[in-house]
């Protein structure tokens, strides 16, 4: 399939309906979804230097993605009457840096959407929330840090460990088992809320 500059399967509706069709045929129902999706590149910019494509793209990864999976994740789940979903936000869409803001913008959207959607679809006893991570030493974040000198690396190293009030950056495993606690059933008076998963950034900045 010929892509669109920027696009990617996440952002693309076909390949979409495709992956929750092939799941769906697979195990014959979906009872979790978990929508994750970023991309940080062009993502810290000036807002007056920040080129149209871009912003495109930015909204597509980070908003359009995980609309698109709900779509047709709920379309299975409505049919079974039960379902939960969980969608990453971003701790960028409650401190909206300066230079993040389209980032922030998309990331914000998912955590609207997210609580919009739980409220519409409580009744058919489908749960969906929204994860707010801040710092974890992931493949993104060691982009950031690959290109950088011994020293470089040490500084911003120290800068992301300042941040919040544990003092380090998160393990992802950290992040997983929050995301596989709101998906299950110890989670099931849960939802259409955003759950903060940042090492105590949001109050040093209270």
């Amino acid at each position: 399939m010929k892509r669109k500059r920027g696009e990617t399967y996440v952002t693309n509706s076909q390949d979409v309906k495709k992956l929750v069709s092939h799941t769906y045929s697979t195990f014959g129902r979906i009872d979790v979804g978990f929508n994750n999706a970023a991309n940080t590149e062009a993502a810290s910019n000036a807002t007056h230097e920040f080129k149209e494509e871009d912003f495109d793209h930015l909204i597509n990864v980070t908003l359009k993605s995980v609309w698109l999976c709900m779509k047709y994740q709920l379309q299975v789940m409505t049919k079974q009457n039960s379902g939960v979903i969980v969608n990453t936000s971003s701790m960028d869409a409650i401190l909206c840096s300066a230079g993040t803001g389209v980032y922030a913008a998309g990331k914000s959207g998912v955590i609207a959407l997210t609580k919009s959607v739980a409220r519409e679809y409580g009744h058919q006893n489908i749960r969906i929330n929204s994860l707010c991570p801040g710092a974890f030493r992931t493949s993104m974040l060691e982009e950031k840090f690959s290109d950088l000198s011994s020293e470089e690396k040490a500084k911003l190293n120290e800068s992301y460990q300042k941040l919040n009030a544990l003092g380090r950056i998160g393990d992802p495993l950290e992040a997983a088992k929050a995301v596989k606690w709101l998906l299950s059933d110890d989670a099931s008076f849960v939802t259409g809320q955003n759950i903060i998963v940042d090492g105590g950034i949001g109050f040093r900045f209270e």
